[in-house]
């Protein structure tokens, strides 16, 4: 009897483990990777920017904020912050807000992406700025919305 139940077992767990491994194969097959929970276009403040913000989390669990059909003006230093406000059309609110930097801004122009800790929480964050923190200006803003 023991021996039936450890089979009948171990029969469900492996249909269980294939059903499973189906699933998953099929969604990575459609292309469904990712789910976006906010996004955002970007407006100019002190500089011209252009393009669109996604912040996506993915099917392991990480957040991943992408830029695309991005641009803004050439600049030294320039990072790429969350800020606590829901927009920012000047440097004082920027400077006023709480902020955390995704680091360095890869180029002026193009699709780049940046990984989000886990332990950072995005409910604090309204927008993403482009700042220059060597002169501490905000050259492109884009607020967000949750989606």
């Amino acid at each position: 009897m023991k021996v039936k139940k450890f089979t009948i077992t171990t029969v469900f767990v492996i249909t269980l483990g294939l059903v499973f491994f189906a699933t998953f194969k099929f969604v990575m097959q459609q292309g469904i990777k990712k789910q976006i929970i906010a996004s955002g276009k970007f407006h100019q403040v002190a500089h011209q920017g252009e393009g669109n913000v996604m912040i996506y989390r993915l099917l392991t669990g990480e957040r991943v904020l992408e830029l695309s059909e991005f641009s803004t003006g050439e600049g030294e230093n320039l990072e790429v912050l969350l800020i606590g406000a829901r927009d920012a059309l000047e440097n004082e609110t920027v400077e006023s807000a709480e902020t955390f930097s995704l680091g360095r801004l890869k180029s002026v122009t193009g699709h780049q992406s940046f990984a989000i800790p886990d332990s950072l929480d995005l409910n604090k964050f309204g927008a993403v700025t482009i700042w220059s923190k060597k002169y501490k200006v905000n050259f492109t803003t884009a607020p967000l919305h949750n989606d």
